[in-house]
């Protein structure tokens, strides 16, 4: 199995609903883009979420945890 994490920094629209704004392979620097962005994206802090994405090459298959 191979692993790869993704921190995803989201924002708000109009109506409030959730938006990508960026990815990073690390998450200082997801942490650093939110807290530049805090009140521009988001009403408030941006989200941060992680996610790893799992290949099984055996399979050839990709699952997200």
């Amino acid at each position: 199995m191979e692993y790869t994490t993704i921190y995803k920094v989201y924002g708000c629209n109009e109506e409030g609903k959730p938006i990508l704004y960026a990815e990073f392979s690390d998450l200082k620097p997801a942490c650093k883009y939110a807290v530049a962005n805090y009140g521009k994206l988001h009403y408030n802090l941006p989200e941060i979420e992680k996610q790893t994405y799992c290949y099984d090459p055996e399979h050839q298959t990709v699952s997200v945890k």
